[in-house]
């Protein structure tokens, strides 16, 4: 039984490393990416030389950022260099990049007074210039200022809102940051689950992005939580991954905070000499960097092992210089936050009064004892110790009522806090729920106009009309759609045109134009507006010669013979607008319009008919095939309200 037992250890520990070992393996094509371009500081600096102002200012924010834990002198000049460059030039999304930057250098050297106010600065530019990326990162940024002053509640409560943020706009680098963040949060909490799940998350996003260089922090944070769980061995081996890539990355602060914990881990089940040289070793690799909460962890983690070593002066050394980082870290770290300044100042103020109180009963009492005195020296003074008795009385009495009056506005006090504190929760639900209402408002304007129309109306525009001299209009109708639906059960007549809407809605957003509406088979999109643009009837063409082939792809798939568009384009002036005023709708008006219809009704199956103005504005005057499209001349057509024109099929 005994031998039994001894083999399958010894198959659990072979399966153990051999796993292990896969994982270090499949790990490892992280790091091509990321060692790619070698001295990125100084291909930085090489492109600082010779950028112009924009560009010059996307290299200043980056070398702040680069040299964020090396050297916090450099990356500050870097950062004022950057943002005072980016304000006269007034590039906002450099300048909320660069708050955001610099925020985090002041939160590695412990500054968080100033980590915040950077964070809440890059915030306003953000949401004033309708910079979601930025603003996203702030909210993240400003939950982890608020994780290290133990406000948990409001720490979840912004870095949710940037997750949201993120995933809205499948930003995969905000979600990695993210879902670091929130498993901090959740670790804080000791809810060890969630906070797995969140670092194996973002460790996935590593794995799928081939991001090495961030995969050594996930794994890292991994291990804490495996060691909080009681989990040794899982602890360690997520350790050594995470040690084996900050390494091949060079990232000394990584590399410094997964020596310590390794030292704190070893030191937890009594190996104190292995934990005495990671320990130490992660004190040096921090001795290359800016981040002083490495230290902290350090020094703290070497005053346990020393005392269990029974070194008690070396522990004595440790935890002084423990102390003294500690209290620089965060006596300053912000705690005076605005929401609690005017319950501060009611604190203060009660407890001046409590203070008063106290000092008139010391008073009082000092008074009492005199008379005491003098009624025990006094034994002949009869009458004296009886006025003395009476008076001694009397203070009594009044000291009692001081007392009571002390005990009521302590529990005055205990009232007002629990009141503001239920205020400010109150208060944060309700910002909640204003800013989720104002989300759905924006995607349902969003799902109707177009994203710049939307932003005017937001705004408070109440009339929004613009004339555009060159546009391009296309309709596409499906040719026999009366014999179709004849034929075809509505439920599968509704699927075909979803299916070749939806088609139509993926070509006009790749090739950037603006569906105007659907009119029951009818689809009509535009080109060269809201954003003006000069090459509208090339991307316009090319939708309808894209069109054509999904439609008879779905034929194909579907086994509807006989089903088919027609394609019409004409390009001119219009004027567009929105109309209603409970159901708003974008929409053209003009001859253009009319046309570009009549080019569709007087096409032919398959086929995408164009006017004259179409023909010149793609071949510029040069010849009749220009651009990859070849014109198929058509003739003379009476077009109904214009008369007679020249029309083509157009050809790829």
């Amino acid at each position: 039984m005994l031998l039994q037992r001894e083999i399958l250890l010894g198959i659990k520990t072979l399966l153990r490393k051999v796993l292990c070992g896969f994982a270090v393996l499949s790990l490892s094509f992280l790091f091509a990416q990321h060692f790619a371009v070698a001295n990125k500081i100084d291909s930085l600096h090489n492109a600082l030389r010779t950028a112009s102002d924009t560009t010059r200012v996307r290299v200043l924010n980056a070398l702040c950022w680069e040299y964020r834990n090396k050297d916090e002198l450099r990356s500050f000049e870097y950062a004022n260099e950057g943002y005072r460059l980016a304000k006269e030039l007034n590039f906002f999304q450099a300048m909320a990049e660069n708050r955001n930057f610099t925020g985090i250098v002041h939160r590695n050297i412990g500054d968080y007074p100033k980590a915040m106010a950077c964070f809440t600065e890059a915030r306003e530019i953000a949401e004033r210039h309708g910079l979601t990326v930025e603003l996203a990162f702030s909210m993240t940024n400003i939950g982890e200022v608020y994780r290290y002053e133990k406000n948990l509640t409001q720490a979840l409560a912004y870095v949710y809102r940037g997750y949201v943020m993120f995933q809205s706009i499948n930003h995969i680098q905000g979600q990695y940051f993210a879902n670091i963040r929130l498993g901090e949060i959740y670790q804080s909490e000791k809810r060890l689950d969630s906070s797995l799940a969140a670092y194996q998350r973002a460790l996935q996003i590593c794995e799928a992005t081939n991001d090495g260089y961030r995969a050594a922090g996930s794994l890292r944070r991994i291990g804490a939580v495996y060691r909080a769980k009681g989990n040794f061995e899982a602890a360690l081996n997520s350790y050594k991954q995470a040690l084996h890539f900050s390494e091949q990355a060079k990232d000394n602060d990584e590399s410094s905070a997964t020596l310590i914990d390794i030292g704190s881990l070893l030191a937890s089940v009594g190996k104190y000499q292995e934990a005495l040289v990671s320990t130490k070793q992660g004190l040096e690799r921090a001795q290359k960097t800016s981040v002083k909460i490495r230290f902290a962890e350090g020094y703290k983690t070497l005053t346990g092992i020393y005392i269990a070593l029974k070194q008690y002066e070396q522990a004595t050394v440790y935890q002084e210089r423990y102390i003294a980082l500690r209290d620089s870290l965060f006596s300053e770290s912000g705690r005076r936050e605005v929401e609690r300044m005017s319950v501060k100042y009611e604190l203060q103020q009660q407890q001046q009064k409590i203070e008063m109180l106290r000092k008139e009963r010391e008073a009082e009492a000092r008074v009492r004892n005199q008379l005491i005195a003098l009624m025990i020296v006094g034994v002949v003074f009869t009458l004296l110790l009886l006025v003395g008795i009476l008076y001694t009385r009397r203070l009594n009495t009044r000291l009692y009522e001081r007392n009571q009056e002390v005990v009521r506005q302590q529990h005055i006090l205990e009232d007002q806090k629990d009141e503001i504190t239920m205020a400010n929760y109150a208060l944060m639900e309700n910002n909640e729920d204003l800013q989720a209402a104002r989300n759905r408002v924006q995607t349902l304007l969003l799902n109707i106009l177009p994203a710049s129309i939307a932003e005017r109306l937001e705004k408070g525009e109440t009339t929004i009309a613009e004339r555009f001299d060159s546009v391009s209009v296309l309709f596409i109708d499906v040719s026999g759609f009366t014999n179709l639906a004849s034929r075809t059960e509505p439920e599968e007549l509704v699927a075909v045109l979803d299916e070749m809407f939806s088609r139509f809605d993926a070509i006009a957003e790749e090739l950037r134009l603006e569906k105007i509406k659907t009119i029951g088979d009818a689809y009509m999109v535009v080109g060269g507006l809201p954003m003006r643009s000069q090459d509208h009837s090339e991307r316009v063409a090319r939708m309808a010669l894209r069109a054509i082939a999904e439609v008879k792809s779905i034929a194909q798939e579907l086994k509807l013979d006989g089903l088919n568009v027609r394609c019409g384009i004409h390009t001119g002036a219009v004027v567009a607008g929105v109309i209603g005023k409970k159901k708003f709708a974008y929409d053209l008006w003009g001859d253009t319009v009319n046309i570009a219809s009549r080019m569709e009704s007087h096409g032919e199956s398959g086929k995408v008919h164009v006017s004259e103005a179409v023909k010149t504005h793609l071949c510029n005057g040069e010849t009749e095939q220009h651009l990859g499209f070849t014109f198929l001349h058509r003739g003379e057509i009476n077009i109904k309200g214009r008369g007679k024109m020249t029309t083509y099929f157009l050809q790829e």
